[in-house]
């Protein structure tokens, strides 16, 4: 049982941690994400190496790739209908606005009240200063659309990428020699075969679970397109390819594809009990997907509460924006199954 020091401790030392990530980001971001990456390829580099007889150097350059060229088609399809979706918000949501305008009395008063406001405050900073109520010139810039700006910071995230890239290759490439080196870090063999096998663990386990969840997604991406295609939203294969890469930030990938569903769906609907389909399909898709889907193919072995997988999700984008997101799952995931299995073996000796 661990005692007030050692819990002050470890409370020094989880604090310590996260003033470490948060200030070194920019050097653990690209670590953390290569070394998920290539926990997330090593079975694949494995497989090549071993029953292909392909070069350690080609065995791990080839599923980097594959996945680089993956995420390029993934941004080839949907870049375009982002940037068209962009400029079509403003009017989305000022049709949408109308729609339910019409149907909470709420909204409308809050609505006439902020006109009324809006209205007493532009007749101020119209008049000019000798009081001849003349209205000043307003220039309104237009904003760069999504397409636009994602191509403005393209180096930036290019370099980024090849960074990651790079040091995920060199991970792949030396797995076995960087293994040994943590485990060549303690001295007792008791612990050193603790390390080696919670390394082994987890290079089994993030890979397997990491895995599932690309084919949970790919199936979620088509049944939302199809779907949607089915009730006649626009763009379906575009829906289908956004919930697809939404649902890798759980809760809150599915939460702002719900939101802007309903938003979409106010505008091409004529009444609001058909735009609720929209909504209501993901919704539905989603909890087959946590409840029957989820359950079934991760397995216990991989049950993580979704407390803490929101926890984790939210800590992740707090501390490192959407990269942390991202690899807050697969590193949550980690330490559940190595605790899980530490659990089970202290119950059984």
């Amino acid at each position: 049982m661990a005692t007030r020091p050692d819990i002050a401790l470890w409370i020094l030392v989880g604090v310590a941690a996260i003033w470490l990530a948060d200030n070194a980001a920019p050097i653990l971001i690209p670590v953390v994400a290569a070394a998920v990456l290539a926990t997330i390829l090593n079975p694949l580099a494995r497989l090549l190496e071993r029953r292909l007889r392909l070069p350690n150097s080609l065995a791990s350059a080839i599923p980097l790739m594959a996945t680089l060229g993956l995420v390029f088609m993934a941004l080839w399809l949907l870049l375009p209908a982002t940037d068209k979706w962009q400029e079509r918000i403003p009017s989305l949501i000022s049709q949408a606005e109308f729609k339910l305008l019409r149907i909470t009395s709420l909204i409308e008063d809050v609505t006439e009240a902020t006109q009324k406001v809006t209205e007493a405050a532009s007749t101020g900073i119209g008049a000019d200063k000798s009081g001849n109520g003349k209205p000043e010139t307003v220039v309104v810039q237009q904003e760069p659309g999504f397409l636009s700006g994602v191509l403005s910071e393209a180096p930036a995230a290019m370099a980024q990428t090849l960074i990651i890239l790079v040091l995920a290759f060199f991970f792949l490439h030396e797995r076995q020699a960087i293994v040994r080196l943590i485990v060549g870090v303690f001295v007792h063999s008791p612990a050193r075969f603790r390390v080696a096998r919670f390394c082994r663990t987890a290079r089994r386990n993030i890979a397997h679970y990491f895995l599932t969840i690309c084919a949970i997604n790919l199936g979620l991406g088509l049944l939302t397109g199809l779907l949607f295609h089915l009730i006649g939203m626009p763009e379906p294969a575009s829906w289908g390819g956004a919930m697809a890469l939404a649902n890798f930030v759980p809760f809150i990938g599915p939460a702002v594809i719900f939101g802007l569903s309903f938003v979409v769906a106010l505008v091409t609907y004529p009444t609001f009990e058909l735009a609720l389909m929209a909504p209501t399909v993901i919704l539905g898709v989603n909890l087959v997907e946590a409840n029957l889907i989820m359950p079934t193919l991760v397995g216990r072995r991989f049950y993580t509460s979704p407390v803490l997988v929101l926890l984790a999700v939210l800590f992740g984008a707090w501390l490192w924006g959407a990269i942390g997101a991202i690899v807050a799952v697969p590193l949550t995931v980690i330490a559940v199954s190595g605790l899980r299995s530490r659990a089970l073996r202290v119950a059984r000796s």
